[in-house]
């Protein structure tokens, strides 16, 4: 039974012992390695970040170059969608049907333009429309649709608050 226990000790001795000559050398050769591999992936990282970071430049100058584009087809066929609307109802005045709702939203839009002065880099949206006919009106900036400024426009009696 002796014996058994000598040789049982005598193997995790030796264990032991690899173990730890195992650990030196990592300790001291393997983190050169680790840190060479990680510099080698940090320098990757870097690399592709400057190429994203050019895309990216390139594809926002084509997203604003598209966006102001969008914003004048939208100008354009908001003035063309007023237009066709005034002239249904010029052609529906003649035969007494009434489009109160689009010339009252029109008008509500009209007055908010009056009043705020100019209408360049902004656009007026309807926020609101309340039961007793009264409109709530934002002005919004262009580019970053921030809200500049709101009116209560009554349309019925041509106040703006």
């Amino acid at each position: 039974m002796r014996d058994v226990l000598k040789r049982l000790l005598v193997f995790f001795s030796v264990v032991i012992v690899i173990i730890l000559i195992y650990l030196v050398y990592y300790t001291m050769h393997g983190n050169n390695k680790v840190d060479s591999t990680a510099n080698n992936t940090n320098n990757t990282v870097v690399a592709s970040q400057n190429t994203t970071d050019k895309n990216n430049a390139e594809d926002n100058t084509q997203k604003e170059e598209q966006e102001k584009k969008n914003l004048e087809n939208n100008e354009q066929a908001k003035n063309t969608q007023k237009e066709e609307k005034q002239e249904e109802v010029k052609k529906n005045e003649g035969t007494g049907k009434e489009e109160v709702s689009v010339n009252e939203e029109d008008k509500a839009i009209e007055l908010a333009k009056k009043e705020y002065g100019t209408t360049e880099g902004v656009y007026f949206r309807i926020e609101q429309i309340q039961a007793n006919g009264i409109y709530i009106v934002s002005v919004r900036e262009s580019e970053t649709t921030r809200d500049l400024k709101w009116y209560t426009v009554n349309v019925a009696t041509g106040t703006i608050q």
